[in-house]
Order: structure tokens, then sequence, then C-alpha cells
């Protein structure tokens, strides 16, 4: 999984200092029989320890488009399956719409 951890900022309380973090992880990937990736990223607002807000997201990439600015787990899936074959087939059918 992917984590990307990031300060935001110090919040200051009458008790101190409460650190406030954002944690982005690559939750689910799955692979349809046509080659196309679908992945949800979950997004969590962290204080002190407790999430205090989350935010899922859905994606999809199709056979055809680029990884190269997708979650590192997702690009070592679509090198896997991301064959001339799949990409060939994934056009055609698309060709035909």
């Amino acid at each position: 999984m992917r984590y990307l951890i990031l300060s935001l900022f110090l919040l200051v309380s009458s008790t101190g200092y409460a650190e406030i973090t954002k944690q982005t992880e690559t939750v689910k990937v799955e692979v349809l029989e046509c080659g196309i990736i679908q992945y949800t990223e979950r997004t969590s607002i962290i204080e002190d320890g407790k999430v205090i807000a989350t935010k899922i997201i859905p994606y999809v990439v199709n056979p055809d488009e680029s990884v190269l600015e997708k979650p590192q787990r997702v690009k070592d899936i679509a090198e896997a399956v991301k064959t001339e074959n799949i990409v060939t087939k994934y056009k055609a059918k698309k060709d035909k719409k």
C-alpha cells in the first residue's frame, strides 16, 4: 500500500499543539476482464492520532491510458496486465462504439 504522510500545520490550542496530518493510501485495486483497472484511494485527515475526516475517491484506468501519474501499486499491476493484446482488443471495442 502506498502511504503519503504530510504534516499540514500545527494548531495552537489551550493545551498546546495538536498535529494534523493527511494520509493517502490506495485501498483497493481491481482488474476487469477487459483490462480496465479500477482503484480506490482513501484520504484521511488525522488530528492527534484520531481520524477526523475521510474521503474515498474511485478511479478508472483504461488499457490505452498512461499510468505515469498513478500510485506505484497501480503502475505495478498495469505493467503486468497491459499486454499488447489487451490494449488492441480494448481499442477495437472502443472504436466499434
